[in-house]
C-alpha cells in the first residue's frame, strides 16, 4: 500500500480490502470501533490522521501536539 498521507478512510479501507483479501465491511466495522475508541478521526472528504491518544499508544514518549510542534 502506498504512503497514507492525503488518503480518505474510504480510499484506505478500499485499498486495504484488496490487499489483505477480506471484505470492505469487515475493515469498516474495526475503523468505526477505532473511532468510538477515539484513536482514529475522519471526517467526509478529509485525511484520515491518528487522535493524540493514538499516538500516545503507538509512541508513549510523544510529547508534542498534532501538528507536529
Amino acid at each position: 500500500m502506498a504512503e497514507n498521507k492525503c488518503k480518505t478512510m474510504t480510499r484506505i479501507v478500499k485499498e486495504l480490502a484488496q490487499i489483505l483479501e477480506c471484505s470492505e465491511s469487515a475493515l469498516w466495522n474495526n475503523v468505526n470501533s477505532l473511532k468510538r475508541s477515539k484513536l482514529i478521526e475522519n471526517n467526509r472528504e478529509k485525511p484520515v490522521k491518528l487522535t493524540y491518544v493514538g499516538i500516545l499508544i503507538i509512541n508513549p514518549n510523544f510529547r508534542g501536539d498534532l501538528d507536529g510542534k
